[in-house]
């Protein structure tokens, strides 16, 4: 091979590696932008559910709506960083992705399954021979986050008797209610926590000025959850 042959065949590969790497670099911006659009949503959610709380007539109702909207913006956090957690970083994010507690859910059974009616000519009289109790869920790993139900619903059953049925029979009915504000607030600290230690970056600008992930949007929305919830 000539002199010049040898020296294109430097330039080829070292233009390849180039390009590959403008490659690798042009994903990595496009993720830290997907990262940190996913928590800007998550300030936008709640304000936009601060709002619709403190402006409608049935604020509960509301409340439930909200916890669906935030428990949207969380998973959309937590879909932008799964690549980093379970393939680019693999050794550092399996305990965040599988193992980390996140904390629990615990969900009553229904009030007319706990405890006797007092009869009245409006109610058939109900006893109950055998109550249900409470059930918990520990919620382990961001994962859980993306994987459990929507809503998270428990059955609950009885034996009862009442006037009309005086035989002991079962009496079986399902509750639900959304993930509870405290676990996705752990979720997404628990998410920064591990951007924060394999030192990842966000991009806020066209200019590529950069911030780090910090816990100030995890304060605003505990601080709002204790004033609204």
């Amino acid at each position: 091979m000539s002199t010049d042959q040898s020296a294109q065949g430097d330039d080829s590969a070292a233009a390849e590696l180039e390009k590959i790497e403008d490659n690798e670099d042009y994903v990595q911006r496009r993720r830290l932008k997907e990262i940190y659009d996913a928590r800007e949503e998550i300030r936008a959610k709640r304000r936009q559910i601060d709002v619709m709380i403190e402006d409608r007539d049935y604020p509960q109702v509301d409340k439930l709506r909200g916890a669906r909207l935030f428990r949207s913006a969380v998973e959309d956090y937590i879909m932008a960083v799964e690549p980093l957690l379970t393939a680019t970083y693999e050794d550092d994010g399996e305990d965040y992705w599988e193992e980390v507690s996140l904390g629990s859910v615990t969900i009553q059974p229904p009030q007319y399954l706990c405890g006797d009616v007092t009869p009245s000519p409006f109610n058939d009289y109900l006893r109950i021979v055998e109550k249900p109790s409470p059930k918990k869920f520990d919620i382990t790993g961001i994962q859980s986050i993306l994987e459990m139900a929507r809503p998270i619903s428990a059955e609950f059953s009885a034996t009862i008797r009442t006037q009309s049925q005086p035989n002991p029979h079962e009496e079986t009915e399902v509750v639900t209610r959304p993930i509870p504000w405290d676990v996705l607030v752990s979720a997404v600290r628990q998410t920064t926590l591990f951007l924060n230690e394999v030192g990842f970056e966000v991009n806020v600008s066209e200019t590529e000025q950069r911030t780090e992930i910090d816990d100030d949007l995890i304060g605003e929305v505990e601080e709002w959850r204790n004033n609204n919830l």
